[in-house]
């Protein structure tokens, strides 16, 4: 019994920082948007940061592509 109660405890935990996993994520990628989005664009930085970073390919690619979008509408 006391096994399957630390198993619980553990798959909330898990549960609770894949959620703020996601959110930080989504708060990351809206402000480093938001910030290169405006002038004066520096899309180069941005990408050189993001690879500097090791940051994820397809989320660098999200970030990137949306950043370039939005200058372009402006």
């Amino acid at each position: 019994m006391l096994q399957v109660i630390k198993q619980v405890k553990r798959a909330k935990i898990q549960k609770t920082a894949k959620k703020t996993r996601q959110e930080k994520k989504n708060t990351v990628k809206s402000f480093l948007i938001d910030l290169y989005s405006n002038k004066p664009f520096a899309t180069a930085e941005l990408e050189t940061l993001l690879k500097e970073y090791n940051i994820d390919d397809k989320f660098s690619q999200e970030i990137l592509d949306t950043v370039k979008k939005q200058i372009k509408s402006k």
